[in-house]
């Protein structure tokens, strides 16, 4: 059975543990985080490594790592970890349920592909796309790297979804729509038309508001605790 190490310690690396031994796949070899936020032997009964630990006792070619970091800074932790451990030449695993549907191409590393999942026939997602439960994505469509998709999401398809983005839960985009970088689309709200970078979009006593916001505002408005730790 292949190996994994989960990078992270908080939330999301407990549901990921938990999602991993359910459907038995992988060996869970432990979790590992940064030197200075390792305050603690074991997590879920596995072992916490840092980071120069890892490399004291694994080889790299022998295991693979799994980023277990959510939205925080609307998705930038878990991008800037992935290009880190890629450039240090770690392979990443992708997580599929296997009760998910795919249909289409799973093109990037560091996915999760949650429970009843479906990515319709010649859409592909990038690197770091989670996928939560009864989400599903339209045929053609684009998911581009780090995009957060909420459970019971719909997107229909020949859509475009951009680096970055956040959509909560129950959100619904409608076919041909693109939807730029770094954008939060809030639960439950249906989207018909594009989204230029930067845009958080949501229904606001019953009508849809829309407005554009600079680079750092935009990922300062979902900043959550510290998944790495």
């Amino acid at each position: 059975m292949k190996k994994l190490i989960i990078i992270g310690t908080g939330t999301t690396a407990q549901i990921i543990y938990d999602f991993v031994k359910e459907y038995n796949l992988y060996k869970v070899l432990g979790f590992c985080v940064d030197k200075q936020y390792r305050v603690q032997e074991n997590f879920m009964q596995e072992r916490v490594y840092s980071f120069e630990e890892l490399k004291e006792h694994f080889i790299k070619e022998e295991i693979e790592l799994f980023v277990a970091i959510n939205w925080n800074n609307l998705n930038k932790d878990k991008k800037n970890m992935i290009l880190r451990l890629k450039k240090e030449g770690y392979k990443l695993a992708n997580l599929i349920s296997p009760l998910a549907r795919i249909r289409g191409r799973i093109e990037g590393e560091n996915c999760w592909i949650n429970d009843y999942s479906i990515l319709d026939t010649n859409s592909i997602i990038k690197d770091g796309v989670f996928m939560k439960a009864f989400s599903f994505v339209g045929h053609d469509s684009q998911i581009l790297e780090y995009a957060h998709i909420g459970a019971k999401t719909v997107i229909g398809g020949k859509t475009k979804i951009g680096e970055q983005v956040f959509i909560g839960l129950n959100a619904t985009i409608f076919d041909e729509v693109k939807i730029g970088s770094k954008c939060i689309v809030g639960g439950g709200t249906v989207v018909k038309r594009n989204l230029e970078n930067n845009s958080i979009c949501k229904v606001k006593n019953e009508v849809m508001d829309i407005k554009i916001c600079s680079e750092g505002e935009i990922e300062s408005k979902l900043i959550a605790n510290k998944n790495i730790r």
